[in-house]
């Protein structure tokens, strides 16, 4: 009995004395906007705090190993929460950034963050579905690659950031987000107005930045998704730190789907034959971190082969588009002497699709190879000045686009080689009065040189008050812009070169956009809210269309100028860490204004009058569960408004659970989507699915 006694104090012992096995952690805190250190921010872990230094730096002492929550607070910037795993004797450069509770027009919509944990992302469709569920933003999908609208806007004018890195567009003249080799989200802001200098002229419509995760631990995972339609997904990935200063991480991602499915043509139901596609990418990157210098690059590969299915009247059973994509990119930020701070970016791409189409609609045959390759290289200072930031920036790209016609060589497009060099500067004020109010505010200008097309000028100037009152807070942001955006390739050399020519005289198309926001917030212990209405103009002259010449050809011109006032409401609301519920609004009114008196002020085709969306969460011990709704309205498909697409209503839903056991977690993850299956389309002809399931398994190892 003693022995058993004896035996039974240890364990007791060994289990009390497990959680004071302790690391230190240190790091640095800096704004997400400038990458200046932040001072004075408080920093806890484990009911022990610190506040930054000058520089933002920390250190903590005497934290028990495993998985915590770092919290970092600042009276301007919003509240951080983080779960990350300590092991170790010492856990070193951690980075946090933090977002300034006002700063422009656009919150982070913190979408993969619940609870702390990052939401992977498995295939391509739930990249779509994600995006498509942030307020304001719309997909547009039709026949294959998949673009971004953000508030009607079109998908050309959209830019899209990853990781810092511009995203090259398509020989379409926009980014196709489905291909793009993406895994864990730590979050995507969405910016309607109030757009950096560095993006300003190239960003008209908006732009999606997309941040992944740069610290996750080290250990390795796999999943495989299986979906309706003969849809399938497999992935894998491995982290592994050789040193403390670098991190090495590898993606790799299979997708395969048949994706024929019925659907209601007339009084019968037909089969949409959609063409099998296959897609494969591989990424791969090294992060290092040491001292003052970030450094990180990376470099991805993905090949494709989809059908082409054509609209439900002129199916095209044959028609394929294959190709392939490289991409690399390198990022660095270091400090430089008398407190400046300095980022440079470089990338290379090069991208090539084989569109192999015999019969289409047109009845002219298609068989070409279109090759466009991108370079680019960016550097920027900053130096802080009391309240106020100054930052200047260059920038250099070269664009490359040819068409290899294989069934009329005589048209085949040599490359044209395209140069645009940058430069900007931008000025942020911030200052907090006492405790309790904000004012931040920006202005920018910046200069784009082109070798064929001159030179043009961008200018934007931001502002915004917040007011604290216990625990409310309200605020009020506006700000005006001006872009002059230089035509893309597809308005310069159109991609089915059988029927249409582009027209490399194309004047800078001319967007102008002002808008003015109000905001409230309550944070309490228990609950978060936020309520938001924006109302906002765009204006676009000289906006190019594409228009049938008499010789049957269509030709790109500067043809009249779009009109578009709207207002966007948005409602958050999260409870006891576990309930979040969001909705928001977004209504358009957008015209033609031209002298052709046919279509003068008339709708502008793919614009919806309105759009809402409605989000339900609900996460708790390792279970999370949630449902979202989209309704769109009428959208007409014709210049002349005589034909439209219906209006919609589509509700998706989702549960996961994760069980982790110690160093290995796996779960289990349910998709419905389109779950009342309604009939609808995103482009005329083109019908979407109807109701369709997917389940995701998932093994998680960290070592």
């Amino acid at each position: 009995m003693p022995e058993v006694r004896g035996k039974l104090w240890g364990a007791i012992l060994a289990l009390w004395m497990a959680p004071l096995i302790a690391v230190d952690i240190s790091g640095r805190v800096v704004d997400y906007a400038t990458g200046l250190g932040v001072s004075g921010a408080i920093v806890s872990v484990d009911n022990r705090a610190t506040t930054t230094d000058f520089d933002g730096r920390f250190t903590l002492t005497n934290i028990p190993e495993g998985e915590q929550i770092i919290r970092v607070e600042h009276v301007a910037y919003e509240p951080f929460a983080e779960h990350i795993v300590f092991r170790g004797a010492e856990t070193s450069g951690i980075n946090i950034s933090l977002r300034p509770r006002v700063y422009s027009s656009d919150p982070v919509i913190s979408f993969a963050r619940r609870n702390g944990r990052t939401r992977t992302l498995d295939s391509p469709e739930e990249i779509i579905a994600l995006i498509s569920s942030l307020p304001g933003v719309s997909v547009v999908q039709g026949d294959g690659e998949v673009g971004v609208s953000i508030r009607g806007s079109r998908p050309k004018d959209v830019l899209v950031v990853v990781d810092g890195v511009q995203q090259a567009r398509n020989a379409r003249g926009f980014t196709d987000i489905a291909s793009l080799p993406l895994s864990r989200i730590a979050s995507i802001e969405v910016l309607t107005d109030g757009i950096p200098a560095e993006y300003a002229s190239i960003a008209t419509g908006g732009v999606l930045i997309i941040e992944t995760r740069r610290d996750e631990p080290d250990g390795a995972e796999i999943s495989h998704r299986q979906a309706s339609f003969a849809s399938s997904t497999t992935t894998g990935a491995m982290t592994f730190r050789p040193s403390r200063a670098v991190k090495l991480s590898a993606r790799s991602s299979f997708s395969s789907a048949k994706s024929d499915f019925p659907y209601q043509a007339g009084d019968t139901t037909a089969i949409r034959n959609n063409n099998r596609s296959d897609k494969r990418s591989i990424a791969l990157s090294a992060d290092y971190t040491a001292n003052n210098v970030t450094a990180w690059l990376s470099v991805s590969y993905y090949t494709l082969g989809e059908g082409m299915p054509g609209d439900i009247y002129h199916p095209l059973p044959t028609a394929r588009r294959k190709g392939d994509g490289l991409e690399t990119a390198a990022r660095a930020a270091f400090e430089l002497p008398l407190k400046f701070a300095s980022e440079i970016k470089a990338s290379v791409g090069r991208a090539e699709r084989h569109f192999y189409i015999p019969r289409p609609f047109v009845f002219v045959p298609v068989d070409a190879e279109h090759i466009i390759d991108k370079y680019s290289a960016q550097t920027t200072v900053s130096r802080a000045f009391g309240d106020f930031t100054g930052k200047l920036g260059v920038r250099w790209d070269e664009e490359g686009y040819a068409v290899e016609n294989n069934l009329a060589p005589s048209r085949n497009i040599p490359r044209e080689p395209r140069r645009i060099a940058s430069t900007w500067w931008q000025v942020d004020y911030h200052r907090v009065f006492g405790e309790a109010t904000t004012v931040r505010a920006f202005s920018s200008a910046r200069w784009d040189g082109n070798d064929e097309l001159g030179f043009s000028r961008s200018i934007t100037a931001e502002g915004s008050i917040a007011q604290g009152i216990g625990k409310l807070s309200i605020a009020l942001a506006g700000g005006y812009s001006e872009a002059h955006h230089f035509p893309e390739f597809a308005d310069l050399y159109w991609l089915r070169d059988a029927f249409a020519e582009g027209n490399p005289n194309l004047a800078p198309e001319t967007a102008q956009r002002q808008h003015i926001r109000f905001s409230a917030g309550y944070r309490a212990d228990w609950a978060t809210v936020d309520i938001d209405c924006d109302f906002f103009a765009r204006d676009f002259d000289s906006v190019i269309i594409w228009k049938r010449d008499f010789d049957g050809l269509y030709r790109p011109r500067n043809f009249s100028r779009e009109e578009t006032r709207g207002r966007e409401d948005n409602i958050r609301l999260r409870l006891f860490e576990m309930f979040e519920l969001s909705w928001s609004n977004t209504v358009l009114s957008a015209i033609h204004r031209t002298p052709e008196r046919a279509i003068d002020s008339l709708w502008i085709p793919f614009r919806a009058p309105y759009e809402q969306k409605l989000s339900a969460r609900f996460s708790h011990l390792g279970f999370s569960a949630g449902i979202d709704g989209r309704m769109l309205g009428k959208r007409y498909t014709l210049l002349a408004n005589t034909k439209w697409a219906e209006p919609y209503e589509i509700w998706d839903a989702f549960a996961e659970y994760r069980r982790p056991m110690g160093a290995i977690e796996p779960s289990l993850r349910l998709d419905a989507q389109n779950i009342f299956d309604e009939e609808y389309e995103i482009l005329t002809n083109y019908p979407m699915p109807g109701r369709s399931w997917a389940i995701t398994i998932k093994l998680e190892y960290k070592l």
